[in-house]
């Protein structure tokens, strides 16, 4: 009845056509969706995921979420569509929908990793870490050599404050990473992951010694040498924090992170005040034109 007032509110339709398959109408879930097909927008694909990257970008993740039921309406075989819809749901706060959608694809590719690791978060950020740690067995089991395959145990282990277990996950992958770890920057955050683990734990010279090994492997890598940084401060190693923060802003004058952290690490300390300020200060400016 909704549907005859408004054709085309792509939401409505998807619901219907989830409806009509789980009461085994499939004809009538694909007549309606070549229906809708035919009555959308004849905006380009292109100039519509286009709009949609904008949206994320500005944190509209509702409105972003809306958007992509319609894409997904027009071409429900794209995983990769159903994958973002399913972010933007969880990112809009709709953690059940976005469940949802998961689980359907799981269901449709069962071996799609993809789907599996980002249940996985989605599990773990609702707190609900025995299915987080299913999904996570079933990421290691699909490709262990993936690197999501010790990253994804190893998080929702990380949710249980089984640290020893974080180390038994990730410490082999990262003593022994391979050039495809490093270049998709799995690397850096299985390093980061398991000297926070270490941390955890007691030991600050093991989470000290796992950054400083990843740093001269990925020099270049901001997400490295700021975990270095800030692990360094967390560890009293005030001097070496300060010049590792340093380092990071000469090579990038306009990374907020570094730029506050290291401005409230030196107020904290009652150090070169006026300094601190403005490095607060011009981390605030940065964040500001970023997200306006």
């Amino acid at each position: 009845q909704f549907l005859l007032d408004r054709p085309n509110y792509a939401q409505a339709v998807m619901l219907l056509v989830q409806a009509y398959r789980a009461n085994n109408q499939p004809d009538e879930a694909t007549a309606l969706l070549e229906e809708f097909r035919r009555s959308a927008s004849d905006q380009s694909p292109a100039a519509k995921l286009r709009a949609i990257e904008q949206l994320e970008r500005r944190g509209a993740w509702r409105d972003a979420a809306d958007a992509w039921t319609e894409v997904v309406a027009t071409d429900p075989g794209n995983v990769l569509y159903r994958l973002r819809y399913a972010t933007a749901l969880v990112n809009a706060g709709d953690a059940i929908d976005g469940r949802g959608v998961l689980t359907e694809v799981t269901r449709d590719r069962p071996d799609d990793i993809a789907a599996w690791y980002l249940l996985t978060q989605v599990e773990e950020r609702a707190g609900r870490l025995d299915a987080a740690e299913t999904a996570a067995e079933r990421v290691a089991a699909i490709a262990s050599a993936d690197p999501r395959g010790p990253l994804a145990p190893a998080s929702v282990r990380t949710a249980r404050r089984d640290f020893r277990g974080v180390v038994a996950a990730l410490e082999p992958r990262v003593t022994k990473a391979s050039d495809a770890d490093v270049a998709s920057g799995a690397f850096a955050d299985m390093a980061t992951t398991l000297s926070h683990a270490w941390e955890a734990l007691g030991d600050g010279k093991r989470a000290t010694q796992v950054l400083e090994d990843a740093r001269r492997r990925v020099p270049d890598d901001r997400q490295v040498a700021f975990s270095l940084a800030a692990t360094y401060d967390r560890t009293r190693q005030y001097d070496r924090a300060e010049r590792a923060f340093r380092d990071i802003i000469a090579a990038d004058p306009s990374h907020a992170p570094a730029l506050n952290y290291l401005g409230y690490m030196l107020a904290e300390r009652g150090r070169k005040l006026d300094e601190a300020v403005t490095l607060i200060q011009k981390a605030r400016a940065i964040v500001v034109d970023n997200t306006a």
